[in-house]
């Protein structure tokens, strides 16, 4: 939250309070036993594209800046935007949400 109002000034601080650990118990985990045979070799293979946490903008515009500095990029933009910076057609892995049609597809 502090991120999304204040910007980066709050959100990328260092605080030592954030490094925590939990201590696991000395039982070791049982071993894995396969539930399923393996498929044999030569077998026909399938590929998934698996989208989690999906965050939907709806102003998303490809070749926006996608490091313009603010919580949310990847819109358009008023002044020159260099090639490595302008966001793709479907999305941008920096400060950006995706546009719908990544979605849809």
């Amino acid at each position: 939250m502090c991120g999304s109002l204040l910007g980066e000034s709050c959100s990328r601080v260092y605080n030592p309070l954030y490094n925590w650990t939990i201590p696991l118990t000395p039982i070791p985990k049982p071993p894995v036993k396969p539930t399923r045979p393996q498929p044999k070799s030569g077998s026909p293979k399938l590929k998934v594209l698996h989208l989690s946490d999906t965050h939907i903008d709806p102003m998303y515009a490809e070749g926006g800046d996608a490091v313009c500095g603010e919580p949310l990029c990847c819109r358009n933009a008023s002044s020159e935007i260099s090639v490595q910076n302008r966001a793709g057609f479907w999305g941008d892995y920096r400060d950006c949400d995706i546009p719908l049609r990544t979605l849809e597809q």
